[in-house]
């Protein structure tokens, strides 16, 4: 054998050795399927191709569409054809992309390169991808020349390379995620970004030869369509030139930012393309550049100029900004400076230069009236002192333009020493004939030089009171403080701790408004934002017509008295925490409104403290939001009106009030949010409005629902009451929710209207200090009802209905109420204590109805109108003494023992019980004595009595029934087994089921088992009664023993119980299957036959067997069933005919088709990175593969399961195993097949 497989291991090598190990197999797209499936294999000329296959797609009628994920290696599309990739499909290459035809990915189609190897992009087509990934590792690469449009993501992995071949054009019109390396920078290449969307570019930085942005979306200066944004503090570098066509290149400053290297050059700037951000550019050899940027849709150039000195790698930064600088403080050389606009220029090296500043429309840029026209000759070019927070004159050594339209102005030479720190520029004025400022630029600073009093001129820059058109700007380290104490005005206001960069503020700006002062900030409706980073202490009245944040280190106190009232001009929102590192503070003793519907934030790091007698109302959604660094909190010990929506996803702690009211718009409120929160809860709203909880929340007070409100918990929700809950409006409890009533302070009630639409879907009740939960009125339960701790009492006479499950782990007080479950679905009581209820109905239409799983005692009634109790031993349903219970139907008993405690002499009790879905009563009537102690317990079984064998039959009875039995047992709750006798009256319910044929003669008897004489025994017949197909039977005298008890017969003929089925059992031979039954005590039973089945339901006769009709004896058959059949399968049942008697059927018996072996092909052999199996096998069948080597070594095991039933292909990846023979097998339902197979 060893020298046989050393045989084999040699020819394997040889075979090996003369092949690559990795081979690539050609196929080509022919369409000689007819259709465009890649998957039809009919399509290809040698099979669908494999991550091993290069591929060919001809030009023929029919060219192919992927909507599935493929791998190929090598892909090359002819002149004239095509490839669509469409939404859902994707293409994996390992190899290379030729394409001189068309190539186009719809939707979500993707194509990813991967692999080891380097690969390219090339031809002469017209390639289109939507989405493309490059995978590549091992230092692999993928080169790109041919000319590429990519529509969505492209995305080069960590480890990967792409290459821009130098010439090509790639057409950008996706985003760009590069975790790899992106090279870029070839001579000649060129990169446009286009597309009428945002296109993105991510993660790592890299280099392009030129660079286009060409965005095709309208309102390119504005259309957040017409951005291409930098992310993840990307530098993009051009090393020729960057045109700027349409569209503006988006960074957010620091290292996001467009570097322009010394040789690059740039298009002439417009207004519809520039950089909004950072631009660098390397001096080399230049001595004047302009840089092209802008921002929030204005165009705003800044240039230097007659750079000289330093060294060719010198670099200057320019970025623009569209606003105030925020600070108007100026020093000795200058009068004024804009609040229009300014500039943020950094140099790197010593070359020195003119800064010339840009203005593109004068008018915009506050030169050109309407209060002052600005002489050219006026204008300056301001630098801010980083040191002293004041402006000074950096000169003017020429002017181009005019003041209405556009032009520039230089400043003087030599500007780079005092850059430093001082990097923020803008336009500045020098009043010829004194110091007044330009009109046009209204903002005012403090400066706080004489005093406290904002009424002082001479403590402003410019030095003019503020008025409603002034933004009014307050900075620290200030002499004086602003403080009002008359009524003041601004257009907006601005606290902030100090303009000048890299300078930390000893002290932070605060501004103090007197009692009964006011503060309007807000200019005929427009503008009225206020910006607090210092502290706002308000004693009297401060309006805002529009934005309000408080952000930074903010504070603001509202004191006792005082209000803020924001946002009335209906614009802006009111947000206390604006940044990432923003932990500002909001006291509020007094009254903060925030109108119009406008939002109310609390963010970022922000607090609110709402003190006691604090009121906060918002009009509009309140957020207590989680962002970044998500330490936002509220501390409400106040009240908190919400008009509209409240979202909480921060803590919200205090015990204060949350009252949900409805304003002039009449709107409902909606909570949500993922953090819980504890307060008082008000419903207030008017009109029928809403309030609906979605996230879990505690009120702390009694809730009440007016009669002109409604209150509604989604699913999910669990709303927790610790004071009474009362419903006088609407109340709606969505599937899944939850109302908790608990709390150590009172009792909670129930009261109003909680039933129909107005029920609870789960309801729990954990009271605690010995406090209860007290329902007053009728309630509705649609889910589940949970007592955990405390008392649950159901007052006076009031209805519980239940249609979940009933948990009690307290103490339940039913008082005289009734308890209705009333379930759809399956249900328990359960709980660690023994429940007793009052009334207790039970009315569901569920499958196996209402489940015990512990103890229940009823004190007063029990009703079965609909549904089953399912009962044991250790959960037992008990009627206690004095109370009573319906007999039961058909559709509603207990399944399971049930027990009744207490007799009275010559009194009777029906336990309605049964098992399964048959209903079969016990009665014990006549009791001999009066106990209020003793008990019986009931239980029905629908099987064979235990000990009864024929032989245990004591004559004169013949036999007894199979079908069915019922113990009663006899105790006392002391202790002991009773004393109290009664006659016993078994019911039937159904004389088929009972197999009772003729009960209207003496022959039918109540017998019971004696388990001292170990025989059944004849109990007489008294007071027989038939009704149809049902009836009873009475014992004939008092019984005072108690065990197993069922009916009997005293002949064979009449009553002769039906013949009992032992088993019915199947076998499979080689050539034909073998079925078997055993019966006993067969009596009238004509004949037997047995069925056969293929799909188990249609079944035929094939054998007819006469039946031996042997009484209390043993009975054996036997049927062989030799004919074929094409099923998998074959089902057999036995029907037993009994004349006048309906059919009776065994259970099923499935044998597989003796006929049936297992077939099976496996190729290809010699074998390569698969092998192919084809067999026949049914839906379900196990099936298992094992590979062996020639030593007998398992090296690969595959199990599975088939779907569906008919031809099976199935493909076994064997890449990982090493060339040599294996030994293949292959195991099915019908049998093992073994294959030796080379690699």
């Amino acid at each position: 054998m060893i020298i046989n497989q050393l045989r084999n291991i040699i020819y394997c090598i040889l075979i090996i050795s003369g092949v690559s190990s990795t081979l690539m197999a050609q196929t080509n797209w022919t369409g000689g399927g007819g259709d465009n499936d890649w998957n039809n294999a009919s399509n290809w000329s040698a099979g669908i191709p494999t991550a091993t296959s290069n591929i060919t797609v001809l030009n023929v009628a029919n060219l192919p569409i992927l909507t599935s994920a493929e791998t190929i290696n090598d892909l090359t599309i002819n002149t004239g054809a095509s490839v669509t990739v469409n939404a859902g499909g994707s293409l994996s290459l390992g190899g290379n992309f030729t394409n001189n035809g068309t190539f186009t990915a719809n939707g979500t189609g993707a194509v990813v390169f991967e692999g080891t190897t380097n690969t390219s992009i090339s031809g002469t087509g017209n390639t289109t991808f939507q989405v493309l990934t490059v995978s590549k590792t091992g230092s692999a690469s993928l080169t790109i020349d041919q000319e590429i449009t990519t529509q969505a993501a492209t995305t080069v992995s960590s480890g990967a390379t792409l290459v821009l071949s130098a010439g090509i054009t790639w057409n950008l019109n996706g985003n760009l995620t590069n975790q790899g390396t992106c090279t870029a920078n070839n001579t000649g290449s060129t990169i446009i970004l286009g597309g009428t969307t945002e296109t993105s570019l991510s993660n790592n930085d890299f280099s392009v030869y030129n660079l286009t942005v060409a965005k095709t979306a309208g309102s390119p200066a504005t259309n957040n369509d017409a951005r291409v944004r930098l992310r993840s503090g990307m530098a993009l570098t051009v090393d020729n030139h960057l045109q700027l066509n349409t569209g503006r290149i988006v960074g957010s400053g620091g290292n996001n930012l467009i570097i322009l290297e010394a040789s690059a050059t740039t298009s002439a700037p417009n207004a519809n393309s520039f950089v909004e951000g950072r631009v660098r550019k390397v001096k080399g050899v230049l001595t004047d550049f302009v840089f092209p940027v802008g921002r929030n849709g204005r165009f705003g150039r800044v240039a230097v100029a007659n750079m000289t000195g330093g060294s060719a790698t010198d670099h200057f930064t320019a970025e623009y900004f569209g606003t105030s600088s925020n600070n108007s403080i100026v020093d000795a050389t200058i009068d004024d400076v804009s609040n229009r606009e300014y500039w943020r220029l950094f140099r790197s090296g010593s070359t020195t230069c003119n800064v010339r500043l840009y203005w593109e429309d004068g008018t915009v840029s506050g030169i050109n009236g309407p209060s002052t026209t600005v002489n050219l000759a006026d204008l300056r070019v301001a630098q801010l002192d980083a040191t002293t927070a004041e402006w000074t004159s950096r000169g003017n050594t020429a002017t181009t333009g005019t003041v209405a339209t556009t032009g520039t102005i230089d400043s003087d030479a030599g500007q780079g020493a005092n850059f430093s720190n001082n990097d923020i520029w803008t336009l500045g004025y020098d009043d010829p004939g004194g110091t007044n400022g330009n009109e046009d630029w209204n903002i005012v600073t403090w400066v706080g030089a004489t005093s406290t009093d904002w009424h002082t001129a001479s403590n402003w820059s410019p030095a003019s009171v503020p008025v409603s058109t002034d933004q009014v700007v307050i900075i620290g380290d200030r002499p004086n403080n602003p403080i009002i104490s008359s009524a003041a005005q601004a257009s907006t206001l601005l606290l902030s701790p100090n303009t000048s960069p890299g300078v930390t503020p000893t002290n932070l700006p605060t501004l103090t408004i007197n009692a009964l002062q006011t503060l309007t900030v807000g200019n005929d409706n427009t503008d009225g934002t206020l910006d607090n980073s210092g502290t706002i202490t308000n004693n009297g009245t401060l309006t805002t017509t529009g934005q309000f944040d408080n952000n930074d280190n903010g504070v603001i106190n509202n004191n006792t008295g005082a209000s803020i009232t924001a946002c009335t001009a209906n614009v802006g929102t009111f947000r206390n925490g604006v940044g990432s590192d923003d932990s500002p503070v909001i006291n509020n003793f007094g009254t903060i409104t925030v109108e119009e519907e406008q939002r109310l934030d609390n963010s970022r790091g922000g607090t609110i403290n709402n003190q006691t007698g604090g009121i906060i109302i918002s009009t509009g959604n309140f957020r207590n939001r989680s962002q970044n660094p998500s330490t936002a909190t509220i501390v409400n010990d106040g009240t908190i009106q919400l008009l509209r929506d409240f979202q909480n996803n921060r803590p919200l702690t205090g015990s204060g009030t949350l009252e949900f009211t409805t304003g002039t718009r009449n709107r409902d409120s909606n909570i949500t949010g993922n953090n819980t929160f504890s307060q008082q809860i008000v419903i207030s709203k008017t009109n029928n409005r809403t309030t609906t909880f979605t996230v879990d929340a505690t009120a702390t007070n009694n809730v009440v629902i007016p009669s002109t409100a409604a209150l509604q918990v989604n699913t999910g929700a669990n709303l927790t009451i610790e004071g009474n809950f009362t419903n006088n409006g609407v109340f709606t409890a969505q599937t899944g929710s939850t109302v908790t009533l608990s709390g150590s302070g009172q009792n909670t009630q129930l009261s109003g209207a909680f039933t129909g639409t107005n029920a609870f879907d789960n309801l729990v009740s954990v009271k605690s200090g010995g406090l209860a939960t007290e329902v007053l009125n009728d309630i509705e339960i649609n889910g589940d009802l949970t007592i955990s701790t405390g008392t649950f009492t159901i007052n006076a006479s009031n209805t519980l209905t239940l249609e979940g499950n009933f948990s009690n782990e307290a103490t339940f007080n039913p008082n005289n109420s009734q308890i209705i479950f009333a379930s759809t679905t399956d249900v328990t009581i359960g709980g660690a204590t023994t429940t007793t209820f009052y009334d207790l109905t039970f009315n569901s239409t569920a499958t196996n109805g209402v489940t015990l799983n512990s103890p229940v005692n009823v004190s007063n009634s029990v009703t079965f109108t609909v549904g089953f109790v399912n009962t044991t031993t250790a959960n037992l349903l008990t009627i206690n003494d004095g109370a009573t219970s319906t007999v039961g139907n058909a559709t509603s008993y207990v399944r399971g023992p049930l027990r009744k405690i207490g007799t009275t002499s010559g009194g009777n009790f029906v336990f309605p019980v049964g098992k399964g879905d048959q209903w079969a009563r016990l009665e014990l009537l006549d009791f001999d004595a009066t106990s209020t102690t003793d008990h019986f317990t009931v239980e029905y079984f629908n099987a064979r009595p235990p000990n009864s064998d024929p032989s245990q039959v004591e004559s004169p009875l013949n036999d007894i029934s199979w079908q069915e039995y019922w113990d009663v047992e006899r105790g006392n709750t002391g202790g002991g087994a009773g004393s109290v006798g009664a006659r016993l009256k078994l019911y039937w319910e159904n004389n088929l089921f009972s197999r009772i044929d003729n009960p209207a003669t003496s022959d039918l008897r109540i017998v019971h088992y004696n388990s001292t004489a170990g025989r059944w025994q004849d109990q007489g017949q008294l007071n027989l009664v038939q009704a149809g197909n049902t009836g009873n039977l009475t014992t004939a005298s008092i019984q005072t023993s108690f065990s197993p008890w069922t009916f009997g017969s005293l002949s064979g003929t009449i009553n002769g119980l039906p013949v009992t089925l032992l088993n019915f059992e199947g076998k499979k031979g080689n050539k034909q299957n073998l079925l078997r039954w055993q019966t006993i005590d067969e009596s009238n039973i004509s004949h037997f036959e047995v069925q056969k089945s293929t799909n188990g339901v249609d079944f035929v006769t094939f054998a007819r067997v006469q039946a031996l009709n042997r009484k209390q004896e043993l009975s054996q058959y036997e049927v062989a069933d030799h004919t074929t059949t094409q099923a998998f399968t074959i089902y057999y049942r036995l029907r037993i005919i009994e004349p006048e008697q309906p059919d009776v059927f065994s259970r099923v018996v499935a044998l597989q088709n003796p006929q049936l072996s297992v077939e099976v092909l496996a190729y290809p052999n010699p074998f390569a990175e698969s092998i192919q199996l084809k067999f026949l096998a049914q839906q379900n069948d196990a099936c298992q593969l094992r590979f062996y080597d020639v030593l007998g070594k398992q090296v690969l095991q595959k199990n599975w399961t088939i779907a569906s039933t008919g031809q099976q292909y199935y493909t076994l990846v064997t890449s990982d195993l090493k060339p040599g023979t294996y030994f293949l097998h292959f195991e099915s339902p019908y049998g093992l097949k073994k294959f030796t197979m080379i690699k």
